[in-house]
């Protein structure tokens, strides 16, 4: 955390000058559409027509004075526990009491057997769809020399099948990486049965919904799993 942190400050001087460069143009371009503010072009350009600027404030509000108070009060108790003055950025992921790292799985195929059980408990139309992920070799799960680093789920068009990458170590978080990764891809199985391409597509406030209800519905069937 400190080596990333201190690179970026290093930084910092030349960043905060490309982001001042960038706040002209953002201003030119909506002087150029006629328009007073890049908020008002950006609003146009993602063709946000069912809510306003004003709702948003209004959310933020909310998030303010709800989630806010609710985040310290867990981070609270968290210090508490660990029995620190304040918590530190590495200090989130430890386990307050001591206990030692959660083994889910011990490989790869361990963890896709595992998928199916979960997902077919939570509904057998997405346990079919994982079994077709499967079946068709469209899970790209472990961690390898030359692969790519991260996690995401695509759409091959073609073939009108998502494909889900990542990258398992070993780790349980592995498994919320998963559950977050298929409900993007049974997410693209319904949107590929949109006949309208176009129509198939959603905004960034939606794209996450599918990913991380499905870990939520998927919660109540891990430790069974």
């Amino acid at each position: 955390y400190r080596a990333l942190s201190d690179r970026q400050l290093a930084d910092r001087d030349a960043i905060n000058a490309l982001w001042v460069q960038y706040m002209d143009v953002r201003r030119q371009l909506a002087a150029n559409a006629g328009l007073s503010s890049y908020r008002d072009y950006r609003w146009r350009q993602l063709l946000r027509f069912d809510y306003t600027p004003e709702d948003c404030l209004t959310f933020q509000k909310a998030i303010e004075e709800v989630v806010v108070p609710a985040a310290k009060r867990i981070y609270d108790r968290r210090r508490a526990r660990l029995g620190l003055e304040s918590l530190r950025p590495w200090d989130l992921d430890v386990d307050p009491t001591g206990r030692p790292p959660l083994k889910p799985y011990t490989d790869v195929r361990e963890l896709e057997e595992k998928g199916t059980t979960i997902f077919h408990r939570v509904d057998p139309v997405l346990g079919g769809y994982y079994d077709i992920l499967r079946k068709e070799s469209l899970l790209d799960l472990d961690n390898r020399k030359g692969k790519g680093p991260g996690a995401y789920s695509t759409g091959l068009e073609a073939s009108k099948r998502p494909f889900v990458f990542m990258n398992a170590v070993g780790h349980y978080s592995d498994v919320r990486t998963l559950l977050h990764e298929c409900g993007h891809a049974f997410h693209a199985f319904e949107a590929f049965k949109v006949p309208i391409y176009h129509l198939r597509a959603t905004p960034m406030e939606f794209n996450e919904v599918a990913s991380m209800a499905m870990e939520l519905l998927a919660a109540p069937y891990l430790p069974a799993s």
